[in-house]
């Protein structure tokens, strides 16, 4: 049985989520707030008890990588290194963008990802699918929904993502056919079955080499560049 557990904290709802064998176990939703550091491992001991499981049960670890909250992408990778450093498994990074994206992989045409970045920004990205395979067009950015709706192609587009509230009138007049969906914030399970496909392939992100994927500067950085201007 090779079983994966996935960590989810890039927003203020964490979720975990159970594979075994490429299929779903289990699923939970924790939607307390952006600072998950007190509460995710007794979520966790707790998900995996009333499974008769404990963490030298799992095969291989996922976690997401952002693009979001900045605090709690350091609090998730930082569990999931910490717990594979433990158990000498595995673990991968799955882009948060990608994982939002995969859900609708079924769906073929163009899908543009919206999740919200606060301060009136997403972090956006555009994928492809043949309704089986999805390919990104169009990387990871921080930017304004008006000006991500901008560099879209005139083409029928799903918008998928927590960040569609803030989609501007303009989406719906470029073409018809647009279909607007206001995505689940707990994106486990999908980035449980992206990290799946690469563990099970032998892939593995040696411990203290997961990256976040911040996409924009954090609000040192920002200070420290207009300090410098």
């Amino acid at each position: 049985m090779f079983s994966v557990l996935a960590v989810d904290t890039t927003s203020d709802f964490a979720s975990l989520a159970l594979l075994k064998n490429g299929r779903l176990d289990g699923i939970v939703g924790i939607s307390y707030g952006p600072n998950h550091s007190e509460r995710l491992l007794p979520v966790l001991d707790h998900f995996l008890s009333e499974r008769d499981l404990n963490i030298n049960n799992i095969s291989g670890f996922a976690v997401s990588v952002g693009p979001g909250s900045f605090t709690g992408l350091r609090i998730g990778i930082a569990a999931v290194e910490g717990l594979a450093f433990a158990t000498g498994c595995p673990c991968v990074g799955v882009s948060a963008l990608d994982a939002t994206a995969y859900r609708y992989r079924y769906h073929s045409g163009l899908i543009a990802v919206m999740n919200d970045a606060y301060r009136g920004e997403i972090y956006g990205a555009i994928y492809r699918s043949n309704g089986k395979v999805l390919s990104i067009i169009m990387e990871p950015m921080c930017e304004l929904p008006k000006q991500f709706v901008e560099k879209l192609p005139i083409e029928p587009i799903l918008f998928i993502g927590t960040g569609v509230r803030h989609l501007p009138r303009l989406a719906q007049k470029r073409e018809e056919g647009n279909i607007i969906v206001r995505h689940s914030s707990f994106i486990a399970e999908e980035v449980a079955l992206l990290g799946y496909e690469r563990l099970i392939a032998g892939e593995n992100d040696d411990l203290g080499e997961l990256r976040a994927l911040y996409v924009r500067p954090c609000d040192a950085e920002i200070a420290q560049l207009k300090d410098e201007s």
